[in-house]
């Protein structure tokens, strides 16, 4: 899920002559248009409209057919490597959930920092 502020700027003052994004699906961006009007509605949208509560690969079918949600996941499709990964993973869901074991086990090995060795956040996307 991701709130209506987190990429609304790609619906309404997109680009430097603020328009809508054209990298994105004319209907899906209809679709979000009405789902969060201008006037600044700040509700959850899913990240991939389809299948929202199933853990598969249709998010990345989403982003192929120039559904991202968010820029950053569109921009997944500006690089040949991570769009062939995309693209790959529409096709072959086993690859999809090997990969991704395969990045949890990673991340489980990262090592924790604890006392003052971190810093704890109160809003993740501020260092500080």
């Amino acid at each position: 899920m991701a709130q209506c502020s987190s990429f609304s700027s790609r619906l309404y003052s997109y680009g430097t002559n603020g328009g809508k994004d054209p990298s994105m699906d004319p209907a899906y961006l209809a679709t979000l248009s009405t789902q969060c009007p201008q006037s600044g509605a700040s509700q959850p949208v899913a990240m991939d409209p389809v299948t929202p509560n199933t853990f598969d690969t249709n998010y990345y079918a989403n982003v192929a057919a120039n559904r991202g949600l968010l820029a950053s996941d569109q921009a997944l499709l500006a690089d040949n490597s991570t769009a062939a990964q995309v693209l790959g993973y529409t096709t072959s869901p086993g690859t999809f959930q090997t990969d991704f074991a395969s990045a949890m086990v990673a991340m489980g090995a990262i090592g924790v920092l604890t006392g003052n060795q971190g810093t704890i956040r109160t809003n993740c996307r501020v260092v500080g």
